[in-house]
This record gives C-alpha cells, sequence and structure tokens, in this order.
C-alpha cells in the first residue's frame, strides 16, 4: 500500500498522506453511521458517554464537538479499527505490534465550535526504534521493571500519558498512537 520511500518520508517528516486508503463504499458506510449518531445528539442535554457537547447545544440545533470512543458502539467503526488496507499502512509505518489505544471524532463543524488555543500533544513520531533506543539509553535504574514489560512483551504497560509520566518525553524523540 504504501512504498519504503512513504515510510522514509514519514520517519524523516512525521507525517502521511495516503489517497484512497479507503474504499469510496467503505466511506459512504462511515458517514452514514456518523449522520445517525450525530442526530442521536438531540436526545442529550449535556455530556455523555458517547457525546462532548458545544456550549448552545439544544435537540432543535445539536452542537457536538466530539464522539467518544465510536468503534465502541458503531460496528462500522468498529471494523475500521480491522480494515486490512489501514492496518497495512499502520504496520508499514509502526511495525507489526499496533493495537488500539482508543478512538475518537473530533467534530469541525463550519458554524460553531469553541476555540482551541495553540497546543503541543508531541513534537515528533518517531518509528517504535527510536523510541526504544532512547529508552535503552536514558531509563534510570528504578524505570527498569517497567522498561523489561515492554522489552519482553513488546507491549506498553500503560497509557501513553501514564508512560509520559515514567519517562522524560518532554525531550524528542517520542511517540503518540493516533488510532
Amino acid at each position: 500500500m504504501i512504498s519504503e520511500r512513504d515510510v522514509a518520508f514519514y520517519r524523516e517528516q512525521g507525517y502521511l498522506v495516503v489517497p484512497d486508503v479507503l474504499e469510496p463504499e467503505t466511506l459512504g458506510v462511515l458517514r452514514r453511521d456518523l449522520a445517525v449518531i450525530l442526530e442521536g445528539a438531540r436526545a442529550v442535554t449535556s455530556h455523555t458517554d458517547v457525546y462532548d457537547l458545544e456550549p448552545g447545544h439544544r435537540a432543535d440545533d445539536p452542537r457536538v464537538r466530539r464522539i467518544k470512543t465510536p468503534h465502541k458502539f458503531l460496528p462500522a467503526f468498529e471494523r475500521l479499527t480491522r480494515h486490512p488496507r489501514l492496518l497495512a499502512v499502520l504496520q508499514a509505518l509502526l511495525g507489526s505490534g499496533v493495537r488500539l489505544h482508543g478512538s475518537k471524532l473530533n467534530m469541525k463543524s463550519p458554524k460553531y465550535g469553541s476555540p482551541v488555543e495553540w497546543h503541543q500533544d508531541w513534537a515528533f513520531y518517531p518509528s517504535t526504534e527510536a523510541v526504544r533506543a532512547k529508552l535503552e539509553n536514558e531509563t534510570g535504574r528504578w524505570k527498569w521493571p517497567v522498561w523489561w514489560w515492554i522489552k519482553r512483551f513488546n507491549a506498553w504497560p500503560a497509557s501513553v500519558e501514564a508512560l509520559s509520566g515514567m519517562f522524560d518525553f518532554n525531550r524528542a524523540p517520542f511517540f503518540q498512537s493516533f488510532m
């Protein structure tokens, strides 16, 4: 699905645009499911396990900021997390140990939306090899049990946010998953 040149570009620049990963039929199903869930926001008056609402939300004028964990209650989005073409791209970029950490849909509506001040979640998104090398060289002895878990099971023992408390990710390189 992507070339070695694409992988090199991603590792250098931290992003990659891959056109036509999803078929038009798949996109149509996702859009229909999203329209249904957005219509359901008319029935709620405050934040729920599904919706984060914008100020001014009303039944006659729904204003949704975010759909939380759509893969848990929308079958099309759950299938998206296992879509072969999407997984092929992710595995080419990140390796075979791709795991679903969470999901959300941030709505960017044209007529409303709370301002989000400039912020930076993470500055760079290198390959996991760069993270492994950084941790291998900079992990203090008291953090070795967590690092042992990562190396032994090839898996993060906690969320990326929790790891940021264990390791100093205020300096590059570090990594975050968007899936």
